[in-house]
């Protein structure tokens, strides 16, 4: 359940169950079986087992159980739909991992809608479904109980310990994902009293769920994933408002487009950052400003994996898992040596990777920092100096 939050965390995700506790025991009830039929399906069709781990398969599994139990009475039928809609997301969820897409939470709108449409016309109850979504006699007595109703109102709870519990599993995984959603809900919130949405939702967290989404999504270190917070939440608040004024059932969906259009900007990032080098790094501090910047730039994609190979750095590229801090003083080139203690016929052969992610400017006091996955490595300057305390540097890969 961690992951409905992205949080790849079984503390965060036993949190979230006992926030589900609060407003329904019958809810957190079929969320943890609908998270199980959809796990045991991933066994059984033979899905990565990782992917399996980390609950990817089963967190979209528990947002449609407690939708069908925050809809519906419990009866047959309902359940029946939700143990198909559990196995279906689950499938759903590894068709999107195997054309490596994005789908967040889009297998729980799909086939909600679909089984909320099919229940309906098949007449199925509602008069003994669970009550207000929020717990209203709550309501009023702080601003500070906005966000903790936001984050609940995510898994269907309106109970202000639910949402409190919520942002604490949220804040043990990733301190900064909890401030970034909060800080989305503050947002929202904002615009949402622009508009002139009822104060009663707004205070609920009705109008801040699918931003608190998109604030966790967006967390970072870097300081355009702030932008993007705020793009995020900006589209998702006004793409909610828009959908509720023709009584659209929502749910997420207004943060998975969101999150979509986000995506999109970082594919666009990338390839600006190739092209232009353009730094959007965070740690990169410049002592003085009047000096040019010098462009670091890349070889290559991929250091040949033997003993004493030499790469130099000069085409635009960039890194993934940066680590390893150095200091650059006036050089634009650097060179790899990399070192194997005990090389094996498996690693000669293997090349190491270099992903990337950014390229940037540095001056002659900015810090550059890389990692090379794999083994042991070394990093030196061909032109003037490098100071590196610890150049000899292990990473399992």
């Amino acid at each position: 359940m961690g992951q409905i939050f992205l949080m790849e965390n079984s503390l965060t995700g036993l949190l979230f169950l006992i926030a589900c506790c609060f407003d329904s025991y019958r809810m957190a009830a079929v969320s943890l079986f609908c998270t199980a039929i959809a796990t045991l399906s991933a066994y059984l069709f033979r899905f990565d087992s990782q992917n399996i781990v980390k609950g990817l398969y089963g967190f979209n599994a528990a947002l449609i159980g407690q939708a069908m139990i925050f809809y519906f009475e419990v009866n047959g039928l309902v359940m029946v739909g939700a143990i198909i809609g559990s196995i279906l997301s689950a499938c759903m969820m590894e068709f999107f991992i195997r054309k490596k897409l994005p789908p967040f939470t889009f297998p729980f709108i799909s086939i909600t809608w679909i089984l909320l449409a099919l229940l309906k016309i098949g007449s199925v109850t509602t008069d003994r479904a669970p009550g207000p979504i929020t717990d209203w006699h709550q309501i009023g007595f702080s601003d500070f109980a906005i966000p903790a109703h936001a984050f609940g109102q995510v898994i269907f709870q309106g109970h202000i310990l639910a949402g409190i519990l919520t942002v604490l599993g949220i804040y043990l995984e990733s301190p900064n994902s909890a401030f970034y959603g909060i800080i989305a809900t503050m947002v929202s919130v904002a615009i949402a009293y622009s508009e002139g949405q009822p104060e009663t939702a707004i205070r609920g967290g009705l109008s801040s769920f699918n931003a608190v989404l998109s604030g966790i999504a967006c967390a970072g270190d870097r300081v355009i994933d702030g932008f993007y917070m705020v793009i995020a939440t900006i589209v998702s608040t006004y793409f909610f408002i828009f959908l509720l004024g023709y009584k659209f059932t929502t749910l997420t969906f207004p943060f998975v487009v969101s999150l979509w259009l986000v995506v999109s900007l970082k594919y666009l990032e990338k390839l600006i950052v190739k092209k232009y080098n353009i730094i959007f790094h965070p740690n990169t501090t410049l002592e003085n400003e009047s000096t040019s910047p010098l462009p670091i730039k890349i070889t290559n994609d991929k250091i040949s994996n033997t003993s004493n190979s030499i790469t130099t750095l000069s085409r635009t590229s960039s890194f993934k898992n940066i680590q390893n801090p150095l200091s650059l003083s006036r050089s634009n080139s650097l060179t790899i040596f990399h070192t194997i203690s005990s090389p094996t016929p498996q690693t000669q052969s293997k090349p190491i990777e270099l992903e990337v992610i950014n390229s940037f400017n540095i001056d002659s006091s900015s810090s550059v920092e890389i990692d090379i996955k794999n083994n042991e490595y070394l990093i030196e300057s061909t032109l003037d100096s490098i100071n590196n305390n610890n150049k000899t540097h292990s990473r399992n890969s």
